[in-house]
């Protein structure tokens, strides 16, 4: 895409209203950001220099290097800002120490907030989990705030006192506090690009609506996804921002991200709060948690099925769940000894097994990878049968294998796919895996590392469940003869049962997609690189093949992703599945011993 600068006017085809600006460069230069510019508000989530993936742009400089940039950054900043300004810098605190002299030399410290995001990921042996950073709030002059336009609910609103203020006076809430608690910006989150550290809009909206005025100029110096200056023209202010990445060029806001017709900035919830008009009412958040344990006690699936967004489904795994729930020792949400609610569970079933490999199957595994032979050769020379491509195009071929309704397919380029023949690694009979739920997914390898490793973050029980089925697919336990005599998957109904139930439990882990899709996919790479090796060396198909080689991989880049994580300062995930992904490759398939193989599957 193009480097030069983009302009975004209002209305539309005039140049009456710039309301966009944004660039390819550093604010330190110049000819990116002028001095004078005016802007209200920077607000901005700089590169925190710890390795993750910006592109084309280092996250990884010499530590003076790193300090030097973000002074001058805040110098052109302060030049371009206007007499009375705000800037707010999202980082660690602990970096902060390191740089305050330089941050502070020509901004002034207004105020240190905590933003804090709940997190299953960070874990250490040695310290308590890392789950939060801070918002440093530095202003220019003597800027305006309002901090009524966004507001937390009153406490103890049953209060004469506070009767008064919402009912008599009109107010809903008092100012927030110097902490704020607001998720980060999740994969399945609807603002969330593919990209390192995005900031979710809802934090960013706060700051837009309480340090300026509908029509006031909104920058970051950092743009990245351009997140800032989204939410600065959805809520009707004019946006600037830049960045060394030609990557996130595409992400540059347009007229369609701008509101003009922004509602006047009045007064609202940080959030929803579904409780406070019980509240109001007159309970407090005590006893309506205790009501609602005990009308979750009492009710039946079908009593709580009628809650909007629930669902008959959601009911009985809510009941199903409490059935199996151990707080050791505490006290539980219900006691299931209690005989008055077992007819509400009489049509829930009993839980799948749990998917297991047997010590016989560790110590074996070199016979299992010998006795996998027969079977992979055949299915080897049943995927050189399938037909190929015609003109470019892609003919793919059901395989048999699928969990589910979800059904694995393969093609094969065709003969004028658009591979270079010269190329080191063109590959003629390079087989194009999809699955018919979705068929146009076709991810990088270490795209399937990731959402492995967030299952491990969550339950490693319950990974090394999911590490066993992967490890019986690759030895081939798991493949039948059919009608044809072919070789296909063929799970039995307690492994496809418990793999639904991983999925719904932990759905978080996998999302957009689901267990079934991403086990189908690591099947399908499996297989390739098994019938790549048996192109270029037959006898590969004897020994450790690449079938097994990959799914081992699989599984130990996944863990170590995990790890890297728990000893972290915060989730990065698909950076760090992408860079262990490159060390693995770069230092050849990775296979693991039966003495270690024990760390990462389930044992029954």
């Amino acid at each position: 895409m193009s480097q030069e600068p983009s302009f975004v006017y209002y209305p539309v085809g005039t140049e009456d209203t710039l309301v966009g600006e944004f660039h390819y460069g550093s604010a330190s230069d110049k000819d990116v950001l002028d001095p004078g510019k005016g802007i209200k508000l920077f607000l901005t989530d700089p590169p925190y220099n710890l390795g993750f993936d910006y592109g084309e742009v280092s996250d990884n400089q010499p530590e003076e290097d790193y300090h030097q940039m973000m002074e001058d950054i805040l110098d052109a900043c302060y030049e371009a800002a206007d007499d009375d300004a705000h800037m707010f810098l999202i980082h660690y605190p602990q970096d902060f120490a390191k740089m305050w002299p330089r941050l502070t030399k020509k901004w002034k410290f207004h105020q240190w907030i905590t933003w804090a995001y709940p997190a299953n990921f960070g874990h250490s042996r040695k310290k308590w989990t890392n789950a939060s950073r801070t918002i440093l709030w530095l202003v220019k002059g003597n800027p305006e705030f309002y901090g009524n336009r966004v507001v937390q609910p009153y406490k103890n609103p049953w209060d004469r006192r506070i009767k008064k203020l919402i009912h008599e006076e009109g107010k809903i809430g008092t100012p927030l506090y110097n902490w704020w608690q607001v998720n980060l910006c999740k994969n399945v989150s609807k603002d969330k690009k593919e990209y390192s550290n995005q900031i979710p809009e809802e934090l960013l909206e706060r700051i837009v609506l309480s340090t300026t005025n509908i029509g006031d100029l909104v920058a970051d110096p950092f743009s990245g996804t351009f997140s800032t200056s989204r939410t600065a023209m959805r809520l009707g202010r004019r946006a600037w921002g830049c960045d060394l990445n030609p990557d996130v060029i595409k992400w540059r806001p347009t007229l369609t991200d701008y509101n003009s017709e922004s509602d006047i900035d009045e007064p609202k919830y940080d959030k929803e709060y579904p409780f406070y008009k019980f509240e109001e009412a007159g309970l407090t958040i005590g006893q309506i948690h205790k009501i609602s344990a005990y009308l979750l006690e009492t009710l039946s699936p079908e009593q709580i099925a009628e809650a909007p967004g629930i669902g008959i489904k959601k009911a009985r795994e809510l009941r199903k769940n409490l059935s199996k729930s151990d707080t050791g020792g505490q006290s539980t949400l219900i006691d299931f000894s209690n005989s008055k609610i077992e007819s509400n569970i009489d049509d829930v079933g009993s839980p799948a097994p749990k998917i297991s490999l047997s010590l016989t199957d560790l110590d074996e595994q070199t016979k299992s990878t010998k006795s996998s032979k027969e079977i992979r050769e055949k299915m080897i020379q049943r995927s050189l049968n399938w037909p190929t491509g015609v003109d470019g195009s892609k003919e793919f071929t059901e395989s048999g294998d699928q969990i589910g309704d979800i059904a694995l397919e393969y093609g094969k380029p065709g003969k004028y796919a658009l591979v270079d023949e010269d190329a080191s690694n063109y590959k003629p009979m390079d087989m194009q895996p999809r699955i018919n739920s979705k068929p146009e997914w076709k991810p990088d390898a270490w795209k399937l590392y990731a959402p492995l490793a967030e299952l491990w973050l969550a339950d490693q029980t319950v990974a090394k469940e999911v590490n066993s089925l992967l490890m019986k697919i690759a030895w081939c336990k798991n493949f039948k003869q059919d009608s044809n005599g072919n070789y296909v998957l063929s799970l039995t109904d307690d492994e496809i049962n418990r793999i639904n139930e991983i999925d719904e439990e932990f759905s978080d882990c996998f999302e957009p997609f689901t267990l079934a899709e991403i086990i189908l996919f690591i099947e399908s790479i499996a297989r390739t690189d098994d019938v790549n090796q048996y192109i270029r060396n037959e006898k590969k198909v004897k020994g450790q093949s690449g079938r097994i080689l990959y799914v081992k991989t699989t599984i130990a880049c996944a863990k170590a992703v995990a790890e890297a994580i728990a000893d972290s300062e915060g989730s990065q995930t698909h950076s760090l599945a992408k860079f262990i992904n490159d060390i693995a490759r770069s230092g050849g398939m990775i296979s693991i011993s039966a003495d270690r193989l024990v760390d990462y599957v389930h044992i029954s």
